[in-house]
């Protein structure tokens, strides 16, 4: 390879190799790979992708926070957090799917794979560090974890929010109906929370466990179904506010039943059963709400010329 050469072309045996282009056809070519960069950031709803990163880092670190918490007092009643935060993240990453967000990162950008692996891992580290032996550890550790990922994944929406202050609104997507096998998943995800709830109301600890792992083997064969309407991830291409306001609302139940159960004894079986009922029932409920119903268009009858003028 000669000095200054900075690609070596390989012909195909038996031709010739090509001309190099001249330096408008070269011009020509990075104009078009900008015009594909630029069609690919359109598909791209970055407020959408922003609040989603923000709601998405509260969401994960208050049950991040409760979960250490929860661990502190009774590790029996950590299994539920657990569960909560995998499918979250499904939720999560479905709802950056339905922006137009494509998980990737080449060229340049590869730095912010490394730097992402590396945060993941302190994080990880650290929440191990605290949970493993949370009684020995003082009660501010607890909360580092939460305000770390409040910060990476809030902060980072934060900051898409700035950057796009000031641009034009991208017209909203249409509002897609839930298919049928979303509304089952949303129903079955709300008696898989409900038995989460259950489960922390059960005074034996291993029965409680059992439940417990149950409820994980189940989510595990769920994530099977990824590639489907069915999947974790359908949730949040699909979910509009009254599915996310049931999920967060039964969330709350049972982190709220978590901490009562490890920091009181207010929490017996029969107000664990009424909890799971709730939070199954929240979901359930808005798995049957019917799909939203579509704006008139008025534009094209404005322009449509009157008939008998």
């Amino acid at each position: 390879m000669e000095t200054g050469v900075i690609m070596e072309q390989k012909p195909i045996d038996g031709t010739a190799p090509l001309a190099p282009p001249s330096a408008d056809v070269a011009r020509q070519y990075l104009d078009e790979v900008e015009e594909v960069h630029r069609r690919r950031d359109e598909r791209v709803d970055r407020r959408a992708s922003s609040w989603q990163a923000i709601l998405s880092g509260i969401a994960v670190a208050v049950l991040i926070t409760a979960l250490l918490l929860v661990n502190r007092a009774d590790a029996t009643s950590t299994q539920p957090f657990v569960f909560l935060v995998i499918i979250t993240g499904q939720i999560s990453a479905g709802f950056a799917e339905r922006a137009g967000v494509q998980w990737r990162a080449v060229g340049a950008r590869s730095w912010s794979v490394v730097a992402v692996v590396a945060y993941g891992a302190a994080m990880v580290a650290f929440f191990l560090l605290i949970f493993i032996d949370a009684q020995n550890r003082p009660l501010w550790m607890t909360f580092i974890p939460g305000l770390a990922i409040l910060l990476g994944f809030g902060g980072y929406g934060a900051a898409l929010l700035w950057r796009e202050r000031g641009q034009e609104r991208r017209p909203a997507r249409p509002r897609e109906p839930l298919p049928g096998q979303t509304r089952a998943a949303t129903a079955g995800l709300g008696i898989l929370i409900g038995i989460a709830a259950l489960s922390i109301g059960i005074e034996n600890a291993l029965l409680g466990s059992i439940v417990g792992i149950l409820v994980m083997m189940a989510v595990v064969v769920w994530l099977f179904l990824w590639a489907t309407d069915a999947g974790p991830q359908a949730l949040g291409r699909y979910w509009r506010w009254p599915q996310i306001a049931a999920y967060l609302s039964s969330m709350g139940v049972v982190t709220w039943l978590a901490l009562q159960r490890a920091y009181s004894d207010a929490v017996t079986l029969p107000s664990a059963l009424g909890a799971a009922a709730a939070a199954a029932a929240l979901l359930c409920i808005a798995a049957c709400l019917p799909a939203p119903v579509a704006a008139p268009d008025t534009t094209a009858e404005a322009e449509a010329p009157s008939e008998g003028r």
